[in-house]
């Protein structure tokens, strides 16, 4: 069994179910579905290539029930300083597409992977802080992680972009083999806040299981990292501040395409713009 809980090198195939349960606009919200995908991620080379699709059934008050798929994959390069976060929305019934977006981002401001590694090293404690081991089955290491933030306190770090008129509460349980590499994980994530982009109050509470299968402690091939065949994917040069938006945006829940390992990648790079001393409470 393992002492402290880590995010290692590793490639992922995963399903997972998704209930939501919520309200906005005097509304009642209901989502449930499911989603699938793949997760690489190299932790020295900091790489990545995540694919999810997840479809879900929402309802919203009064309005008809509609069935969404939305579909995400983003490859990382950090030698290349590079992101690029292809997505897509659309009526799973009728198959009209409703956004549809690629774009490849440079980041002129982004480490090297050494010095990513480096960060990473900096905030590893802070993870593993909340992360509280809950035994081991013979196989599995189980890492619990209770995290609460109220609206107006600061983060545990100390990085632009994270909303503050938010309160959230975070329920995660992980498990991982002797070599951290994922095995399954539940989630129940809820929050409030006042206000989202000007759409007023809305609270939601989503629940999640994931399962893993064909788990490897091999990251991206270079093959993973070419999106030449996603189509047209415009090109941006941001500048410090729009990046630590733009990246703030691929952080989420599960209903969105995002992950839990996603988070924590993204939540790096997000770090290592902030600025060179980053402030981690620990």
């Amino acid at each position: 069994m393992n002492s402290k809980i880590d995010l290692v090198t590793q490639s992922v195939t995963s399903a997972t179910t998704i209930d939501i349960d919520g309200k906005g606009k005097n509304m009642a919200l209901k989502e449930a579905g499911t989603g699938a995908g793949s997760q690489k991620i190299d932790m020295e080379k900091w790489t990545a290539r995540i694919e999810q699709s997840v479809s879900m059934t929402v309802s919203a008050g009064p309005m008809p029930t509609m069935a969404l798929k939305s579909e995400v994959r983003m490859i990382v390069d950090a030698s290349k300083k590079l992101v690029v976060v292809w997505e897509e929305v659309s009526n799973a019934t009728s198959g009209k597409v409703m956004k549809h977006n690629c774009s490849a981002m440079t980041i002129a401001q982004m480490p090297a992977p050494a010095k990513l590694t480096m960060l990473w090293n900096t905030l590893k404690p802070m993870v593993q802080k909340f992360a509280k081991c809950g035994g081991n089955d013979g196989t599995y290491d189980t890492w619990n992680v209770d995290f609460e933030h109220k609206s107006g306190t600061p983060w545990p770090m100390n990085i632009p972009g994270l909303p503050e008129n938010i309160d959230l509460s975070l329920n995660l349980e992980v498990q991982m083999d002797k070599d951290y590499l994922l095995h399954s994980e539940t989630t129940k994530a809820s929050f409030q806040t006042d206000d989202i982009k000007g759409s007023g109050p809305i609270s939601a509470t989503e629940k999640s299981t994931t399962s893993v299968s064909g788990a490897s402690n091999a990251g991206p091939t270079d093959a993973d990292l070419d999106y030449s065949t996603w189509g047209t994917c415009t090109a941006i040069n941001p500048p410090a501040e729009q990046a630590l938006q733009f990246l703030s945006d691929l952080q989420g829940l599960k209903k969105d395409g995002k992950s839990s390992m996603q988070n924590l990648l993204i939540l790096t790079l997000q770090a290592s713009l902030a600025s060179p001393s980053t402030e981690v409470v620990v």
